[in-house]
């Protein structure tokens, strides 16, 4: 059971960094640049997913269900991170809202770990 949709991260992500996570190939229709995203954006979900069960795995029985609400957005600015790290997180750019949201899901699941 995952603590987030496709949709979810979809949203978080905004449609001009669709070709840039796809890489070197334009795609001009949005629902196909989606169709093709569609197993990074699963991806990305198990693995945030995964880490956030391997911290609560240390105090909880795992995967939590039903799952408190914070675990959906953890997951997905977990999500969304290891989407966007693909391409490279500029530190010095309005990607590093990216990196701060998963440093303060991971600070956030070691307190309670």
């Amino acid at each position: 059971m995952a603590y987030c949709t496709e949709s979810e991260v979809f949203a978080a992500v905004k449609e001009d960094a669709y070709n840039s996570l796809l890489g070197e190939q334009y795609i001009e229709d949005v629902e196909e640049r989606k169709k093709r995203l569609q197993p990074l954006v699963e991806e990305a979900i198990e693995d945030a997913d995964a880490e956030i069960d391997g911290y609560l795995a240390k105090r909880y029985y795992v995967p939590m269900s039903p799952a408190p609400k914070v675990l959906n957005k953890f997951s997905k600015d977990i999500a969304v991170y290891n989407l966007m790290s693909r391409i490279g997180i500029d530190e010095s750019d309005r990607d590093k809202t990216y990196l701060n949201r998963y440093n303060a899901a991971g600070k956030f699941l070691e307190g309670v770990a």
